[in-house]
């Protein structure tokens, strides 16, 4: 079980770095991941992202920011196990919402490139 724990923090860890994450840890019942500071956090992004988990996902903090994650009565192996499955989910949906490159504005650019 040792070796799948560590499995399980390096792809909690990884899913987490993916939002600006830099900071994972768990108190009790409740596991925290703090965006970094320098994160340019798309608020609105991360907020539709995990809107899909109301009871066990919420958004705390100020600055920095963090995501909460939270099952009642779990001890930290199933915390982290069942947060992986679920910030899988989070992370999906954040990039699915990627704004698209603006085809427009890549054209203006490689125009003003070519002129002398």
């Amino acid at each position: 079980r040792p070796v799948m724990n560590l499995i399980e923090v390096a792809q909690l860890k990884a899913l987490c770095a993916k939002l600006g994450i830099d900071y994972v840890t768990v108190r009790g019942d409740e596991l925290h991941m703090r965006f970094a500071m320098a994160a340019d956090i798309d608020v609105v992004r991360v907020l539709t992202a995990i809107r899909a988990f109301p009871s066990v996902l919420a958004l705390r903090g100020q600055n920095p920011l963090s995501i909460v994650y939270f099952e009642r009565h779990k001890d930290a192996e199933a915390l982290l196990r069942s947060a992986v499955k679920v910030m899988e989910e989070v992370v999906a949906a954040y990039e699915a919402q990627a704004p698209e490159a603006d085809a427009t504005g890549e054209e203006e650019n490689a125009k003003k490139e070519e002129r002398p």
